[in-house]
């Protein structure tokens, strides 16, 4: 593998890759192999594309980057910013919605503009989506993973639907995604809270 060095401290040893808002770790990092970050400040990076592991932590550290799926399938169970569950969900409708167009597949609008709301309620029947769900089974959650299955369920509803799919709509479906689920977060916070209130000292 090349030795190229660090964008940011230009250490040799630098093995976590950069794809537009997403770091992702290679062969070479010992603390990040096999794991994706989402970044929620990709100003810090400037240009860098590439970064070592003591950069990705002190990133990882100030909150400008979530770790949030690894290559064997788990994701880390940690609660996310609302702008980290925006992000994670805009990287993976923008990826879903360039191999439809790869592959010839783009929306028709066949009438007036298609609201975001339909869009929304046909997604969810696609798909599990925690930004709409008012109850969870507590430990089956994993709100990462959900958000890219929800992003791809999205971009699916928006085609097959014949709205707006573009930067823009990408974009607000993303915040307004990343707000709800925010929500959905705290709101399994407080069940899990109230569970472990129920939970006689000395039995956990």
């Amino acid at each position: 593998m090349e030795k190229r060095p660090c964008g940011l401290c230009a250490d040799t040893h630098a093995w976590v890759y950069r794809t537009g808002p997403v770091l992702e770790g290679g062969y070479g990092s010992v603390s990040y192999d096999t794991t994706r970050l989402i970044l929620t400040d990709e100003g810090r990076l400037g240009d860098a594309d590439r970064l070592c592991d003591a950069c990705t932590a002190v990133l990882e550290r100030d909150g400008a980057a979530h770790p949030y799926l690894t290559a064997l399938g788990e994701a880390p169970k940690q609660a996310m910013p609302p702008t980290a569950y925006a992000e994670i969900f805009a990287h993976h409708a923008r990826s879903t919605f360039d191999t439809l167009r790869r592959n010839g597949v783009v929306p028709v609008r066949t009438g007036p503009p298609i609201p975001l709301d339909q869009v929304d309620a046909l997604r969810a029947e696609l798909e599990l989506d925690p930004s709409r769900a008012r109850s969870f089974r507590v430990g089956q959650v994993n709100f990462a993973q959900e958000t890219v299955r929800v992003a791809r369920a999205h971009v699916l509803s928006a085609t097959a639907l014949g709205a707006d799919l573009d930067e823009a709509s990408i974009r607000e479906a993303a915040d307004r995604y990343g707000e709800a689920v925010g929500k959905s977060v705290a709101l399994l916070g407080e069940m899990m809270d109230a569970l472990m209130k129920q939970i006689p000292p000395g039995d956990g």
